[in-house]
């Protein structure tokens, strides 16, 4: 049964979008968004891989995500509009057929659109950290979310987090080791194939180690 959460797992923002962006959201929305409904993936975008990316920010790494891997149908799910609206403008400009977009938390999207055992890989790049102890409980790799996203995906399908807050970290690390349907290895170093990132760069920067982990759904016994 899906779960239904009324915990926002982000932080709303309140930045105005840019001049481009504004145009995009106007002009492009409509044409990158995803439909209403459940999703059947081989009707939209056939015969592709799919990811889906929670919290795409302004969308840079997702884009040279997307111009490398033609053959991956990418769905970003951000709340931030000017993210959306930058990620949009950019994409309109290369041309790029395999971006999706979808305006809404990303929860809600797991419970009402996503279909079970549908998604390749579920991409979730320094999500918020939520660093205050009361606030905690909103993090989104958490014992409560992770059944959740383990239902959506294909076996062999994968759960790939990031984040260079050493306290979630170690949550990450327990909440997906500890768990029977999955195989979760924390990497060593950054694959050459993923970007670097926004927060990743300021992570670095302020002396915070990277932890970056990649949880693989087993085949049901």
């Amino acid at each position: 049964m899906p779960i239904v959460s009324h915990i926002r797992t982000f932080h709303p923002r309140r930045s105005r979008p840019s001049t481009s962006a504004t145009f995009a959201l106007q002009n492009y929305l409509d044409e990158f968004l995803m439909p209403p409904g459940v999703w059947d993936f081989q009707s939209i975008y056939p015969h592709h891989q799919v990811i889906l990316e929670i919290g795409s920010g302004m969308g840079e790494a997702a884009l040279e995500f997307a111009q490398k891997n033609p053959d991956v149908l990418l769905i970003c799910v951000e709340v931030h509009t000017p993210g959306v609206g930058s990620l949009i403008a950019k994409a309109k400009e290369s041309g790029l057929p395999n971006i999706r977009v979808v305006v809404r938390d990303a929860i809600e999207v797991l419970n009402d659109c996503v279909p079970s055992e549908s998604l390749d890989e579920l991409r979730i790049w320094f999500p918020d950290p939520w660093r205050k102890t009361k606030h905690q409980n909103r993090r989104i790799i958490s014992d409560q979310f992770l059944g959740l996203f383990i239902n959506k995906l294909k076996v062999g399908g994968r759960i790939h987090t990031i984040t260079d807050w050493e306290h979630y970290g170690k949550q990450m690390a327990l909440v997906l080791a500890q768990d029977s349907r999955i195989d979760c290895v924390e990497l060593v170093a950054r694959p050459n194939w993923r970007p670097i990132t926004k927060f990743e760069r300021r992570g670095i920067a302020d002396g915070r180690p990277i932890r970056e982990f990649i949880a693989s759904k087993k085949p049901a016994n």
